[in-house]
């Protein structure tokens, strides 16, 4: 998955349990993939990516919902759905 001109892609995933999802950013400044939503963070993840190049991955271990944000754009918004 990429986070690309302030837009995760792709907004939502379908994965199975035990996935790992990785993140990579594609812009020149630091975005975060925190899960929640930005009024209620859920404390599963929260994850720094500074600048271009930098990725980060979480492992999904349970089916569910996942959503999640950046915590410095909140406007920035995905979901995983894991099955």
């Amino acid at each position: 998955m990429d986070i690309h001109i302030f837009k995760f892609r792709p907004g939502q995933l379908e994965v199975r349990a035990g996935t790992r999802v990785t993140w990579t950013n594609q812009d020149d400044i630091t975005h975060t993939v925190t899960s929640g939503i930005p009024e209620r963070r859920d404390g599963r993840f929260d994850e720094r990516l500074e600048g271009r190049g930098a990725a980060a991955s979480v492992h999904f271990t349970k089916p569910g919902v996942y959503p999640y944000f950046c915590g410095r754009h909140p406007s920035i918004r995905g979901e995983i759905l894991v099955n």
